[in-house]
């Protein structure tokens, strides 16, 4: 049952935000193997046996194609399903199947993901199927809605901003949605299609990074996922040596005085929390609402803090960037 709060867009809007994706050649971001075998080393329990849909993808091109049809067997999936769009004038492209020993395609067809979508659905369920790409960013809203439309298990690669999109953070608050198992502060680099054209404006380190020799386009990116995470697993990926399940592990925020606190925890301005700068500082005995760094997110566990709100906040002159406010669930005895 769709969701009565996301919308999905028109078909000829769909169509046209694609063109502009398509034509933008910032936008055409190719994830590496090893990114997409590091993520999906972690979700194999919940592959086995499904139909594993690649829906922004031209199997001539795509890396999660390649991964999914050379690991197959090893991940027991039924089958692989690629489409995607190849003629952004016309919107044809095309679509395959790949069922671990043949390829069967279908050429000049729509290839967008608003048709192909309901048609994967419709023939193999929605239940069977899991939803694996990096779409252009500038569709993620649009994607979202549809896979949440027709309830669609999704693994996804998007800019780390998307976390503040009013379709994407309702989701994220309801435990609907979560950040994926690679740390958020994992260098995500990228296959650009006119590497050459597309280092000439940017700056080496921040736009692209040379790995040996070749062009890396760079993205403030991470996973997306309705999957199963496990936050004690992410903990230890990211070599945390606290537990924010563990109030005795933290910070304390009344073990200060009161002129450290407000130091080390201000107030904001315009609304009723303290600030954090890094994770490490939140406080085990605090339950109060707390603006916390949007990499918070990649540690959330929702049976310990509720998600409030998502704000831009200001102390004294100084506006701040993003802060997701949460609250700690009362502990029970």
């Amino acid at each position: 049952m769709a969701s009565k709060t996301l919308t999905v867009a028109t078909k000829d809007n769909l169509n046209r935000a694609l063109r502009r994706a398509k034509s933008a050649k910032n936008d055409e971001f190719y994830t590496r193997m090893p990114d997409i075998a590091g993520e999906c080393a972690h979700y194999k329990d919940q592959v086995k046996g499904k139909v594993i849909f690649c829906g922004c993808d031209d199997h001539k091109k795509s890396n999660f194609y390649k991964f999914f049809k050379q690991n197959s067997k090893a991940l027991g999936i039924k089958l692989l399903v690629c489409s995607g769009v190849e003629n952004a004038s016309t919107m044809k492209g095309s679509y395959m199947e790949f069922d671990g020993t043949k390829e069967t395609i279908i050429k000049n067809c729509d290839g967008t993901f608003q048709t192909n979508i309901p048609k994967v659905v419709s023939k193999y369920g929605a239940e069977n199927v899991v939803f694996v790409t990096n779409p252009p960013f500038s569709l993620f809203r649009d994607l979202i809605a549809v896979l949440v439309k027709y309830n669609v298990k999704f693994l996804l690669i998007a800019n780390k901003n998307a976390i503040t999109y009013k379709e994407t953070f309702k989701l994220i608050r309801e435990a609907k949605l979560f950040i994926g198992m690679t740390p958020m502060g994992k260098d995500l680099l990228f296959e650009v299609p006119n590497s050459t054209e597309f280092a000439k404006n940017k700056k080496e380190g921040s736009g692209y990074r040379l790995v040996d020799g070749k062009v890396y386009g760079r993205a403030q990116a991470c996973w997306f996922t309705n999957l199963k995470v496990d936050v004690a697993s992410k903990c230890a990926l990211a070599k945390l040596m606290y537990d924010f399940s563990k109030p005795d592990t933290l910070e304390s925020y009344y073990g200060l005085s009161e002129a450290e606190r407000n130091e080390k925890y201000p107030k904001y301005d315009n609304y009723d929390a303290i600030n954090i700068d890094k994770c490490k500082d939140i406080p085990g005995d605090y339950f109060g609402e707390i603006g916390v760094p949007i990499s918070f997110l990649y540690y959330l566990d929702p049976t310990v803090w509720d998600i409030i709100e998502v704000l831009r906040p200001t102390i004294g002159s100084r506006t701040l960037y993003k802060r997701i406010v949460i609250k700690r669930k009362p502990i029970k005895s």
